[in-house]
Formats: structure tokens, sequence, C-alpha cells
């Protein structure tokens, strides 16, 4: 077997594309949750679910989404795409109902770049629903991803549960699962790695029921390492400034040394968790 730091301190993959940057247009609705994210149509005709910069849920919300993001579907895992998005500030003070509540009144965001992710189905072509009917369970093509989520989410230190959305194409019996909410991964919202607040699972435990291999496990293991440990570096260099607080490299050396350790940092949910 081959040593996993050899995988994560290896040489660097092929450079990765860049995150695309469009401009909102308008702001539709605000969606649900703490993050206080807005839809929002962009100059790309495309709908993003966008969080703003100022995110009464922490400091790091918009840079754990991003690395969230690219890290999952670096490993190949069902995540929307993403985007850095231009919000200016005109637009912005245009829509006083978007605001972050605060404890003196609306406070308006700052214009800005802002995080964006693709809004997923449409109202003609695709259902979507956070939680599909028990008999479609069978029907999740992708179901092994949630397995491959939960070792990313351990690695992450995800202090909220995994969000995830389904999606079928209208007359289809087959559902996707994307996952989505990376708010709370790296540490959480403050940036704190404690494993004792892991909360990094869905809240419909039977979707993982049965799907604990050794050989998975570790083969998910290697993945990790070699698609992602070496590219940890690229990400953080994208993400934007004003996104970030103290030393970004700090974190990058902290995952690093949980991919060393991440079989043992999973062996406490074998049991508990994959019945």
């Amino acid at each position: 077997m081959a040593n996993r730091g050899e995988c994560c301190l290896g040489s660097a993959p092929p450079r990765k594309k860049r995150p695309e940057f469009v401009t909102a247009t308008y702001m539709i609705r605000q969606m649900g949750g703490p993050s206080k994210s807005v839809l929002m149509l962009c100059d790309d005709y495309q709908y993003y679910v966008v969080k703003l910069q100022g995110n009464p849920r922490g400091p790091y919300v918009l840079a754990n989404e991003f690395l969230g993001n690219k890290l999952l579907s670096t490993v190949g895992i069902q995540t929307p795409p993403c985007a850095f998005v231009l919000v200016e500030d005109c637009l912005m003070r245009t829509a006083p109902a978007r605001w972050f509540e605060h404890f003196e009144g609306g406070k308006r965001p700052c214009g800005g770049i802002h995080f964006g992710s693709a809004f997923i189905g449409d109202a003609t072509d695709m259902n979507t629903t956070d939680f599909p009917a028990r008999r479609s369970r069978v029907h999740v093509w992708n179901r092994r991803d949630f397995l491959r989520t939960f070792v990313v989410d351990v690695l992450a230190n995800n202090q909220s549960p995994r969000q995830v959305v389904f999606s079928r194409a209208k007359g289809r019996e087959t559902w996707t699962a994307s996952f989505i909410d990376n708010a709370a991964m790296f540490g959480g919202t403050c940036r704190i790695f404690d494993d004792a607040l892991f909360r990094g699972t869905y809240f419909d435990k039977s979707r993982y029921r049965g799907m604990w291999d050794e050989d998975r496990i570790e083969r998910y293991v290697h993945e990790i390492a070699d698609c992602a440990g070496s590219a940890l570096d690229e990400y953080v260099e994208q993400v934007p400034r004003e996104w970030c607080k103290g030393d970004a490299g700090d974190l990058v050396q902290c995952l690093r040394k949980r991919l060393w350790k991440l079989n043992l940092l999973l062996n406490p949910f074998r049991d508990r968790l994959f019945p």
C-alpha cells in the first residue's frame, strides 16, 4: 500500500479551471436557512443561490462554501457548480428585504464579490426536493456519494448537518442527490477544529445503512488524498482576500495532517452510523 502522506504531499496535479465570474442582474427571493442566501439571476442567464459577504453566521462562511464545493467536486461528488458573483452596490440598495437581520434593524450587505452556487433544477424540466418520497430511496443513482461525502466531512470537521437536494427529470424514476451547504466545514464558521463538534451527517441515517466497507473506505481515503491533497494550495489561492481572515496556509497544513490520520478519525462512526 502506498504511503498516504506521499499521496497528499506529492507533486501538484494539472491546474484546475478557475471559477467563473458572473454579475448579478436581479434579486429574486430569499432562500431558507441561517445564512440568508438569496436566489439571483446573473448575466449568464443562470440562477445562483448567493451567500453574501458580512454573513451573520460567521466570518468564514463564503470561504468555506467555496473550498467545500471545490473539495467535493474534485473527488467526483455531485455538487452544484459554483461561481464568484459580483453584486453591485446599487442592486443591493434596491432590495432592503434581502438585507441581513440585525438587532439594530436591517443591515445592508456590501457590494462586491460573493459566493454563488448554481440553482438546482428549474420550473419546466426538473423536479427538486429536500425530502424525496420514501419509496424513491432505492432510485437514488449516486447513493454511494452519501458515504464519500461523509468521509470528506470528517476530514473537514463539518460542524453542521449535511444538506442534500434531490432532483430528477420529469417522467424519470431515478433521483440525483446533490450535496450542498458547506458553510460549517473546515472547523465551522469560526474555523475551530474540534471532532467533538462534528455534525456532518444527513438527517436520514437510513441513507448510510449497509454502506460501510473497509476496502471502500480505504479507496475513498486514497481518492481524496490523490485528487484533493495536493490541490488544496491552489484552491486557497483562489479565495478572494476579502473572504479570508488570518493565514489560509494554516488551514492547508491542518487538513494535510488530518489526511494522515483520516482512517482513525472515521473509526468511531463505524458501528454507530453504519449498522
